[in-house]
């Protein structure tokens, strides 16, 4: 997300007394958030969602070079310009800096239950792997039409637990395997984002009817 300015000063409200100094950030501002265009009366106004996708795999993929896991991504925090252009958002729950282990401390119970990779549940110590499973999370939203909010909620309820509903495939052959793979229960059988990249790549074509499916 674009920074045009930060500066210092106390915050003054008119009703308490001053208080101490804080950071302010002049931030770009974005047209909406990926929540606001997965409504079901919105989803089909979505140009490319293959290309979204990819964006946000990318983004996580700066975050993580820059040793950043960002612990609560989720379409709220997912914003988007007026063409579509991805910004990551709100890195309240992020931690940074490995140990030598390649490790990340934290405080637990960060997050977005949906979203939410399962070993943030624990007082361990966590991988980049975390963001894998919420970007995983976020693919089958990206793929799948839903008929209302309340059809999406029954779906979330079960896909923690059982994952998409039996006869979920995606658009391509192997995209259950694809979202089985990034929330894989166990961190290290999580796919890679240069995997999910090389997997995006291998299956470019024709996103007309992308996600267009009912469940």
């Amino acid at each position: 997300m674009m920074l045009f300015q930060a500066w210092i000063e106390p915050w003054n409200h008119k009703r308490l007394p001053p208080q101490e100094d804080y950071l302010f950030l002049h931030l770009e501002l974005c047209a909406s958030t990926l929540t606001d265009v997965l409504l079901p009366e919105k989803f089909a106004s979505i140009p490319d969602r293959r290309k979204l996708f990819e964006e946000i795999v990318r983004g996580v993929k700066t975050l993580h070079r820059e040793f950043i896991v960002h612990r609560d991504l989720k379409p709220d925090n997912i914003f988007l310009g007026s063409d579509y252009e991805v910004r990551i958002g709100d890195f309240g729950d992020a931690c940074c800096g490995q140990d030598e282990l390649g490790k990340y401390g934290g405080t637990p119970n960060c997050g977005t239950k949906s979203y939410l990779a399962p070993e943030l549940d624990s007082d361990e110590k966590i991988t980049e792997k975390v963001d894998i499973y919420s970007v995983g999370v976020m693919f089958f939203e990206l793929l799948t039409r839903f008929g209302s909010l309340l059809e999406r909620a029954l779906a979330f309820e079960e896909l923690r637990d059982k994952g998409p509903p039996d006869g979920w495939k995606g658009d391509y052959e192997g995209d259950r395997e694809l979202y089985d793979r990034m929330t894989a229960l166990k961190p290290a059988d999580r796919l890679s984002l240069d995997e999910i990249l090389m997997y995006i790549q291998q299956h470019r074509g024709s996103t007309a009817d992308m996600g267009n499916r009912r469940l």
